[in-house]
């Protein structure tokens, strides 16, 4: 009972703390979008955060308009009927996840090195660093001139950096610089987390980059699932796209998710754009890209069959984990697997994910 009573108090904090961005403390609206969350939660189990980044909580909001979403609960639930959670190391650990792929002649980005709080790690040349003075010695004498850092377990872009060599040390993307030595003392704190990846630094291709007048990575999400047959089926497919100043398809700013174009699966091309920003109005459209104007309606994504082959590859060699979300990079020089996600979640706020979700339930 207490434990029930403190899970309602933090829900109702919760959903006061997002409403006040429509409507101020003392105001009776307020109040009705706290109830309203309250009975999203009961009902269709939709957390505060999630219901009014989805437009639910707000006045304007129709009536019902919660039956065409699918909330993150009753996705995870679906997805656990089909993943064993035992599993889920292979997928959210990068450093195993990319040594699987690479067993199995799957493209990744070239790694560069795996390093674990404290000390210990791996480089490509088959060397273990364990002391900060090896690790300085190793990224001045072996990293390229430009790489990224990421945490092996990091969601949502958390952590993520693009690093290039500038005047004898390394430059992030914000402007500071760091030797070898700092640079080594960072990734190997042991508050740091549970490790990093440095990793190659993949470009979108060509025809994505004009699409959104930006060089850095946008990926494609491909979702797939071995059905009772044992057969791979892709259920879902989204394009990534950056429509402001980051320099990840993955972060998560203001409680806004990144830009996502549906695709076709059948074709490769996409459908409007779908943006979530922070004034709980709802999932925005774009129909032209908000900087380049260029259309995002029927864009042709690039090598879009062979994505799909290849996630299909890949599926294979994860089981018995059953549906993954695969970030795959189409890049000038080839297609590779960037992550593969055991609990994705993207794709409900597209129309027709209800329909992607009831046909995954049938295959549990």
């Amino acid at each position: 009972m207490i434990r029930r009573i403190n899970r309602f108090l933090t829900r109702t904090l919760d959903a006061i703390k997002v409403s006040r961005r429509i409507a101020p403390l003392y105001s009776p609206l307020l109040w009705r979008m706290v109830r309203r969350a309250n009975k999203l939660y009961r009902t269709r189990r939709f957390a505060p955060i999630e219901a009014f980044r989805l437009g639910l909580l707000h006045p304007q909001c129709p009536c019902g308009a919660e039956a065409g979403f699918v909330s993150r609960w009753e996705m995870t639930k679906v997805q656990k009927a089909l993943n064993p959670e035992s599993l889920e190391y292979m997928l959210k650990d990068k450093g195993v996840f990319y040594r699987h792929c690479i067993s199995h002649g799957l493209p990744i980005p070239k790694l560069y090195a795996l390093i674990m709080p404290g000390g210990a790690g791996w480089c490509a040349d088959g060397s273990s660093p364990t002391s900060r003075q090896e690790w300085a010695n190793r990224f001045s004498s072996t990293l390229p001139n430009e790489f990224i850092i990421k945490p092996i377990r990091g969601t949502v872009a958390e952590g993520f950096d693009i690093l290039t060599r500038c005047d004898g040390g390394f430059r992030d993307t914000k402007g500071r610089r760091w030797t070898a030595d700092a640079l080594a003392e960072r990734l190997l704190q042991k508050t740091s987390g549970d490790g990093w990846v440095l990793q190659e630094r993949l470009k979108s291709h060509p025809d994505i980059c004009r699409l959104s007048g930006v060089e850095y990575l946008q990926c494609i999400r491909i979702v797939t699932l071995i059905d009772k047959q044992g057969n791979c089926r892709i259920i879902l497919g989204e394009m990534r796209m950056i429509v402001d100043e980051r320099i990840s398809d993955n972060e998560m700013v203001d409680m806004s998710g990144s830009t996502e174009l549906p695709i076709n699966l059948t074709d490769g091309r996409t459908g409007a754009g779908i943006h979530i920003t922070g004034d709980g109005l709802g999932p925005h459209t774009y129909t032209h890209h908000p900087k380049t104007h260029l259309p995002l309606v029927g864009f042709q994504v690039p090598r879009w069959n062979q994505a799909c082959e290849l996630v299909s590859k890949a599926a294979i060699v994860f089981l018995p984990i059953r549906t993954i979300g695969w970030d795959v990079a189409v890049t000038p020089e080839g297609l590779y697997l960037v992550e593969g996600n055991i609990w994705w979640n993207n794709g409900k706020k597209h129309a027709g994910f209800r329909q992607v979700i009831d046909f995954m339930r049938q295959q549990t």
